[in-house]
């Protein structure tokens, strides 16, 4: 397990240098001269003098090649550089805002989770029931409502008319539920139906018949035999959609006030703050990596026979 473990790490460093590669040469070749625009936010003329300046100050004046070459050397020692426009450093500005990023998209995926166990095992148990028929219904739905579209409507009804929870804001629960809502809405629905695939497939093997020939319950049956087969599928699908999630929390966060990184990357957009979305760019592929190896290991975990298959690989 622990030549894997390096095996994987090893590996993520040949993925980051494409990454890094790739979301350079897309910021320096998107529209925009950001020393025009540092400039109209300084309140200052863009005359030709002023923004050769500004240039020359950012290293902007310099071939692309010397640039990230530059900007390679100083990310090998953990320095992302200075945001443009705050001139913080920008391993600096992601670290203040990735907590609450985590925070959502962790609440997202307990709301996903919950809801998919609770409805693929009801359905499961009853195949045909009203719980199978709602969480088609459920999935069909889910699928065709963009998140942030979702995420305006509950806030109108909850925060506007009714009046339960805030509509925007970090801090409390009830500010957090709508977002995680909002987000965790669409997977929880497609891992409902995942879960109760699996389930009914792992219903039907001689395990299962067996044990219920021995006088198990279908309840027993489905939590102690059917379920731990069946969750295989739903923690690979459940890995790539958080690493989806931690991405797809941009538009969510805007609309909810949210302040984690989805702001900060909306606000670098505009300002073509070139270090501070190279940096997000970094950071999510580092993040999304790690979480599909956490998911290999949890599979792992789940089932004996990919540890039997790695030690005799040995």
């Amino acid at each position: 397990m622990a030549r894997y473990i390096a095996a994987r790490f090893l590996g993520l460093l040949p993925t980051l240098l494409v990454i890094s590669l790739v979301s350079f040469a897309i910021t320096q070749l998107t529209p925009g001269d950001p020393a025009m625009l540092l400039l109209q936010q300084r309140g200052q003329d863009p005359t030709g003098d002023a923004i050769s300046q500004i240039r020359q100050e950012l290293g902007l004046d310099q071939p692309l090649a010397m640039q990230y070459l530059h900007w390679f050397q100083r990310l090998c020692i953990g320095d992302l550089g200075r945001s443009y426009y705050s001139e913080e450093p920008v391993l600096a500005e992601i670290l203040l805002r990735l907590p609450a990023t985590l925070e959502l998209t962790l609440a997202a995926m307990l709301v996903a989770l919950t809801v998919a166990l609770a409805l693929g095992l009801s359905a499961a148990y009853r195949p045909g029931g009203w719980v199978d028929r709602f969480s088609k219904a459920y999935a069909l739905v889910a699928i065709s409502l963009p998140a942030y579209w979702l995420g305006l409507v509950l806030m109108f009804v909850f925060a506007v008319q009714l009046q339960w929870l805030p509509a925007v804001g970090r801090g409390s629960l009830p500010q957090l539920l709508l977002p995680a809502i909002s987000l965790g809405f669409t997977a929880a629905a497609v891992h409902a139906r995942l879960l109760c695939s699996g389930l009914l497939e792992s219903g039907r093997s001689p395990c299962a018949e067996f044990a219920l020939a021995k006088g198990l319950t279908a309840w027993q049956v489905l939590l102690r035999h059917s379920l731990p087969v069946s969750l295989l599928p739903v923690v690979t699908s459940l890995g790539s959609t958080f690493g989806h999630m931690l991405g797809g929390a941009v538009l969510i966060e805007t609309v909810f006030a949210w302040p984690g990184l989805g702001k900060l990357l909306v606000d670098a957009i505009f300002n073509r703050d070139y270090p501070l979305i190279q940096g997000y760019v970094l950071v999510m592929a580092v993040l999304y990596t790690l979480v599909n190896l956490s998911t290999d290991l949890v599979c792992a975990w789940l089932d004996p026979r990919l540890r039997l298959g790695e030690g005799r690989d040995r």
